[in-house]
Order: structure tokens, then sequence, then C-alpha cells
């Protein structure tokens, strides 16, 4: 198993659902987390927001024009942005909550089964629209930064998005490399349109009127999936009959910290000009010398005084997530000195007033400063 892959998986579905659950399933062959039944712990096989998104460097021109052209596109693009503007306002309106007993309930230390990644179709919602849009306001000098084949077919491309689609989108997207940095940027917003032929409900006709998406967001990535995402956004839409409009920001980074990699994932929603009702953070670290362990901690309400902190450590081969850490706090009398990581040791709850891990985390090798520092924190966005 490739290094780091499981967090890479955990960040994507954290983002797209929030919803996170894993499987810890010991196989006989293999141990290895699954998600779900049948979907294997393979990043290859995962259809994260950001795999679409990078794809469209890697994925050949024809394939990339052949899976527009499939006959329920449409369908699936415009349920995709009905889905996301729905998930966002849900978010913004309530505080997330605690659903999983096992980390409430006292009396269990480990579990091999309950921490599963639902990589479903909600997981794919934001990576078709980014992937779109992206493709539907780039220029064709800088679609050839991304893909040289797709500047031959661009026009074709544009054309089906803003025929076809039944999708308004303004703004501008852009692409480009240096040092070996590959960045993709976007700010746009986007508004279906009626399309002939589509049956919805009233309800649903009046929220494609009213409701306004406007993303801003950029990709930067590295050799080793080493990289990071960030994005704003804010939907215009009506809440009972007046109009409202909900915000938030997402944020993901992938570093490299001498031989360790640190995934760290932050996400925050709620009404514009209000403190945010939601806020989440999930950090993933690979074990020092143990690629088979990985430390998970999950962070609701990150920052504020109902801040809870659930650190664990995921084995892959023994097929289980026991809570604790594998690195206590150092004492700054034994800063400098080096420690070996040892069996998990039960983690000490967070005062109230402590302030959340600063993320995402820097390193020497981080790719870039830009989509990962942002004025707008998680926890402070008015």
């Amino acid at each position: 198993m490739t290094r780091g892959i499981i967090a890479v998986i955990i960040s994507a579905s954290f983002f797209a659902s929030c919803a996170i659950k894993v499987n810890v399933k010991k196989d006989a062959k293999n141990s290895a987390l699954k998600s779900g039944d049948q979907a294997s712990l393979n990043a290859a096989e995962t259809k994260d927001f950001l795999k679409q998104l990078d794809g469209l460097r890697t994925t050949a021109a024809d394939l990339v024009v052949k899976e527009l052209s499939r006959s329920d596109y449409v369908g699936a693009f415009r349920n995709a942005v009905r889905k996301y503007r729905t998930f966002i306002i849900e978010k913004s309106g309530k505080a997330v909550v605690s659903t999983d007993s096992f980390y409430t309930d006292a009396s269990k230390q480990c579990r091999s089964s309950g921490l599963s990644l639902n990589l479903d179709d909600n997981n794919e919602m934001l990576g078709m629209i980014l992937k779109t849009v992206v493709l539907a306001k780039i220029s064709e000098a800088d679609v050839a930064k991304i893909n040289n084949g797709l500047a031959k077919e661009l026009q074709a491309v544009v054309q089906f998005i803003t025929m076809e689609l039944g999708v308004d989108i303004q703004g501008t997207s852009t692409a480009s490399e240096e040092n070996g940095i590959k960045t993709t940027k976007g700010n746009v917003k986007i508004k279906l349109k009626p399309i002939e032929g589509e049956t919805i409900d009233a309800q649903t006709k009046r929220a494609d009127e009213v409701q306004v998406l406007n993303l801003n967001f950029e990709r930067a990535l590295a050799a080793d999936m080493i990289g990071t995402f960030m994005a704003t956004m804010d939907l215009a839409y009506e809440k009972d009959g007046q109009p409202s409009e909900a915000t938030g920001t997402l944020s993901v980074s992938r570093v490299k910290d001498l031989e360790q990699h640190v995934h760290d994932v932050q996400m925050s929603m709620g009404v514009k000009g209000e403190t945010p009702a939601f806020t989440r953070q999930i950090i993933v670290k690979d074990v020092p010398k143990d690629s088979m362990k990985y430390e998970f901690v999950d962070i609701l309400n990150p920052g504020k005084t109902s801040e809870s902190r659930n650190p664990t450590i995921i084995d892959l081969k023994a097929g289980t997530q026991c809570k604790g850490s594998y690195v206590a706090d150092i004492p700054k009398s034994d800063e400098g000195k080096t420690t070996t990581p040892s069996e998990p040791v039960a983690p000490t709850p967070a005062p109230k007033t402590q302030t959340p891990t600063q993320s995402p985390v820097q390193s020497k090798t981080s790719p870039t400063q830009s989509p990962v520092q942002s004025k707008t924190s998680p926890t402070q966005m008015k």
C-alpha cells in the first residue's frame, strides 16, 4: 500500500459529504480499510473531487470528450449543482454534532469496524462542478498547459457546456506550471438555466431561478501528490421567501515533513456576516517507521468552546482503530530531543479555550504558500 493514500481518500470524502465513516476491515490476504461494501482502498478507484480536477492533466483528451458526451452527463451535472447547493444551505444552518458513539463511549478503547468512507455519488458533486467550470472558462493557451490534447477540442467542449448543460457560468479559470508546481485557479458564478425536456417540481424550478453559486478556488499540485486546495464559496438563496446568503471555506493540504506525510482538511460554513455554524477539521499523519499505521484526529467545532477532539490510531495490519496518540506533547525542557513512537497513549482532553491546530501544516517541502494562506480563517468568517 502506498504511504499516505488513506489520508488522501479521507480528505476527499470529508469534503464532499462531511459524513465520515470508515470500515476498518481485516482481510485474510491483505489487511486494509474498506470504503463501503465493494470499494477497495485504492486511490485510482476513488471518485473524489481532487481526483476529478487533477485528472484533467492526465486523462487523454478523447476520453474527456467521451465523458462529457455521455447520455447522462447533463442530468448528472445539474443534479451535482443542486445537491451541492442544498449541502451548503443545510450545513450553514447547524453546528456539527458527533453521532459516532465510539468517540463518546469511554468503555470502548478500540474497534474493528465502523469507520467507513462513504464513497458514493455525493463525493463526486464538487469535482464534477470544478472540472466543468475550468473547461468552460479557460483559454486555449491555458488549457494546453493542463492537457495539450484538450486545446484542439476546447471549442467543442465549451459549446457543449454552454448549449447542452443549461448553465450560465460567469468568470475565469487559469492554469500554470512553475518549478514543478501545477496550479489551477478559478473564480466563477454558476446558475442553472431551464432546459427543454427536464421534468422538475416547482420548488426545484424556483431554486434554479434564485440560487447563484460563487466559487473561488486554487489547486497547487507537486510531485508525490504533495499539494494544497483552497476554496471559498458563497451561495445566494431564499429563506422563508427572503434573500439570504450562505458562505464557507474548504481547504486540503498534504505536505511532507522529513519522512512523514501530514494531511489536513478543514471546512467551515455559515450564514454570511455571522459566526460559522459548521466547522470541522481532520488531520491524518503517517506514523514514522510504520507504514501500516496512521494518526487520525477528528476535530468538531475547532477553536470553539464546544470543540471536541478525537485522536485515534488506525492500524491497517491489525484492522483496528484505537483511541490515543503516538507522540504526546514534548515539554519545553525536552525540546530538541529525539522521541521514538511507542504504543498508543490515552489522549488528554484539550482545554475548551485551546486554539485549533495550525493548518494546513507548513513544511520546507510545501509546494506553495498561496493556496493555504487565507485572510479568512475557518473560525473567523465574516
